[in-house]
């Protein structure tokens, strides 16, 4: 009778938590993981390219090799707030960078140095996150490179 009186207790000691446990990782919101290789990527290490990891609260551009002369074009970055005046496309926060110009912080590990580059996003509820490249050839905008879009609050 005692066992199951302690398997009992046990088992709801566990159910409590892992209840705790999934809302402590909801608390932290989403996170997207996307790896890119530049457009004119000649280098077949694994290694190269990039990583970008987007939160509800922040963008996280992760470079192998810190080889930031891959990405030399302007980065656009446009944060769609929940609520809006005009709620329409062209309501955006516009954080563009070049990320050469950027402050990165390094890392060697198993003898490879990592770049990490972060975008702290405005305290607002962010519906929308576009990132990507673009150029402006002779002078008019804009030719996108490559984007992504993320939804942060859509799972």
């Amino acid at each position: 009778m005692n066992l199951k009186i302690i398997r009992l207790v046990i088992f709801f000691i566990f159910v409590g938590f892992v209840s705790v446990l999934s809302v402590q990782l909801s608390n932290k919101g989403s996170v997207w993981v996307e790896t890119l290789k530049p457009q004119n990527f000649s280098d077949s290490s694994p290694q190269t390219g990039l990583q970008l990891i987007v939160q509800t609260r922040q963008l996280q551009i992760i470079i192998p090799e810190c080889k930031t002369y891959l990405f030399p074009e302007k980065f656009f970055l446009h944060l769609y707030p929940e609520v809006s005046e005009k709620n329409s496309s062209e309501d955006f926060i516009n954080l563009d960078f070049f990320l050469s110009n950027s402050k990165v912080k390094w890392e060697i590990k198993n003898n490879t140095t990592t770049c990490f580059y972060t975008k702290k996003f405005p305290n607002i509820n962010v519906r929308k996150v576009e990132i990507g490249q673009f150029n402006m050839p002779k002078q008019q905008c804009c030719r996108i490179l490559w984007s992504r879009t993320f939804h942060p609050n859509h799972h």
